[in-house]
């Protein structure tokens, strides 16, 4: 996932064959051409230290006008982001990843903003508070103070990369006398980080956390009385929401597009799949050579510079078949799997938000930045009804 997020349309690498055709000039430049440009002219000998002086400058002038064609003069972020929602408590957590590309040197401060679509209005707080039987009210109180507390929680960090690979954190140059001039500081509420250091046509990738109380994005009621999922849902929130999956137990059902106030319903007439079939592509294949028919997965692209290809395999890791099936453990972000949740009677519903508004912001220096290429995955967490 962190080098999918890697790749930047606006920045193109410099193919090898135009490296190798600039050496070759370079050197024709300051040899053979500034001998007979010399000899041509008739001038003396020592003007060549002259012609070789502007040889250089010229090539150096023309490399750097090429850099900055490929590797562009603007600042690039590419994002993705899952925001879990339980929809019992109310409670939201997301989960950040971005990388911030650099056009040229610079410190900067970092920080992001959760999205404000999701936050429940305060004075709905306060009328629910209102409408609360007296003995409740005393807690309310309290209520708000967790309110708080929740939506003060916003963790980010820089994603190093581990390993002694190309950029990565165990490589002992990197550690060297020079290392505390290049440092950086995290804020006391480690919200934000201060004196990030971005070398010139460079790229650091990112994490955040967040955690926050949030109002009724969809209306669910689901239940299960015969081993068959039934129920309506509807979307709540102010974005559409796109490729619509709603898990249950071993089962997926595809609910495409739906609008704000949009309602799904599910049926025994719904169209449902085996979720392993919907995240692998598996399907029914004959084989001549034997004469019969076997199934066949679609195999995990590993070398996909998509990030949504790249997480859409984590959020139902298990269910997919595992390390077998992606050929590469989740570590670290095993907490992303919500396989789990299936056997044990909750649905998940995946829907992939429309608009850049519905994911959370970075912020450089105090400004907002648009991301260039972004995604914002949501996850409810639904209880299902399982007596008749």
């Amino acid at each position: 996932l962190r080098s999918s997020l890697d790749q930047f349309e606006s920045v193109r690498a410099i193919p090898f064959w135009a490296i190798a055709c600039a050496a070759a000039f370079y050197l024709l430049l300051i040899g053979p051409f500034d001998y007979f440009l010399v000899q041509r002219l008739g001038w003396r000998v020592q003007w060549t230290w002259l012609t070789f002086a502007l040889s250089v400058a010229a090539v150096v002038a023309a490399v750097l006008w090429a850099a900055g064609r490929f590797k562009g003069d603007q600042t690039a972020i590419r994002r993705i982001e899952v925001i879990d929602i339980d929809h019992e408590s109310g409670v939201a957590r997301g989960q950040l990843w971005f990388n911030l590309y650099s056009s040229r040197s610079q410190r900067c401060e970092l920080a992001v903003a959760a999205p404000s679509t999701i936050e429940p209005p305060s004075s709905a707080r306060r009328a629910n508070a209102d409408s609360a039987p007296p003995g409740d009210r005393a807690v309310a109180p309290m209520q708000s103070a967790t309110d708080r507390l929740l939506e003060d929680q916003t963790l980010l960090a820089w994603q190093g990369l581990s390993g002694r690979a190309l950029g990565g954190m165990d490589v002992d140059a990197l550690w060297g006398e020079g290392a505390a001039l290049v440092g950086y500081s995290a804020a006391a509420g480690r919200d934000r980080l201060r004196e990030v250091p971005l070398p010139i046509w460079s790229s650091k990738a990112f994490t955040a956390r967040w955690i926050r109380s949030v109002g009724p994005l969809v209306e669910a009621k689901l239940s299960d009385p015969a081993r068959h999922l039934a129920g309506r849902l509807v979307n709540r929130s102010d974005f559409v929401w796109e490729d619509c999956l709603l898990a249950y137990d071993r089962w997926g059902f595809e609910l495409g597009k739906l609008r704000p106030g949009e309602a799904a319903v599910i049926g025994t007439m719904s169209k449902r799949s085996e979720l392993k079939t919907l995240l692998t592509g598996r399907r029914l294949v004959y084989d001549d050579s034997r004469d019969k028919y076997h199934q066949q997965t679609r195999p995990f692209d590993q070398t996909s510079s998509d990030a949504l290809y790249v997480l859409r395999a984590m959020l139902f890791h298990a269910a997919a078949g595992g390390q077998e099936y992606t050929k590469w453990p989740l570590g670290r972000e095993s907490w992303i799997d919500l396989s789990g949740l299936l056997p044990a009677g909750r649905a998940v519903l995946v829907v992939r938000a429309a608009g850049a508004e519905a994911g959370s912001q970075v912020v450089v220096d105090g400004r907002p930045q648009a991301a260039s290429d972004s995604a914002t995955i949501y996850r409810f967490l639904l209880r299902v009804e399982t007596q008749p």
